[in-house]
C-alpha cells in the first residue's frame, strides 16, 4: 500500500538522484510535476552525452598518435624504405599520465607490437 510519506519519500529520491546526474552530465534539468519522469528523461541522456565524451577523448587520442608517430620518425624509430615503412624495434612504447575526475595523476606505459600497427 502506498502512503504519502512514502510517495514523498520516492519523489525527493527521484529528484535528488536527477539533481546529481544533472551535475555529472553537465545538463540542465527540465523539470516536470512528475519528478520520476524527469529521473528518466535524464536516464535516457546519458548514453547521448557519453558517446559526444568518447568521440573528445577519441579525437585527443588521434592528435597524441600523430605527435608521437612524428616525434618517432624524427628521431630515426621508424624509416622509409622503398614506399614501405619500417620501425627499428619489435615494439613501441608509450608512457602518459592520465587523471581521472577526482583521483590523482597516474603513469602509464602501453608497449605496443610494431607489427600489430603495420609496420615491416
Amino acid at each position: 500500500m502506498r502512503t504519502k510519506e512514502g510517495i514523498k519519500a520516492a519523489s525527493a529520491t527521484y529528484k535528488k538522484t536527477t539533481n546529481e546526474l544533472s551535475k555529472c552530465l553537465q545538463i540542465n534539468v527540465k523539470r516536470t510535476k512528475y519528478p520520476s519522469d524527469d529521473f528518466q528523461e535524464m536516464l535516457e541522456l546519458i548514453p547521448e552525452h557519453l558517446e559526444k565524451q568518447f568521440i573528445k577523448w577519441y579525437e585527443i587520442g588521434i592528435k597524441r598518435g600523430f605527435k608521437k608517430a612524428t616525434d618517432l620518425m624524427l628521431d630515426d624509430f621508424f624509416y622509409l624504405d622503398k614506399k614501405t615503412l619500417f620501425c627499428k624495434k619489435d615494439s613501441i612504447v608509450v608512457r602518459v599520465k592520465t587523471k581521472f575526475k577526482g583521483k590523482k595523476w597516474v603513469k602509464r606505459k602501453f608497449e605496443i607490437k610494431a607489427k600489430d600497427i603495420g609496420f615491416e
